[in-house]
């Protein structure tokens, strides 16, 4: 897990598009989004 490197509590997921991992809050999940 790479969540320590984030602040609060964001999680942190590879983004495919940066091609990094990134840092999103938690409402990010609840949208629809595949990957």
């Amino acid at each position: 897990s790479h969540d320590f490197k984030c602040a609060g509590l964001d999680k942190c997921c590879f983004d495919r598009c940066l091609g990094e991992h990134v840092c999103k809050p938690p409402s990010f999940y609840g949208r629809n989004v595949k990957g």
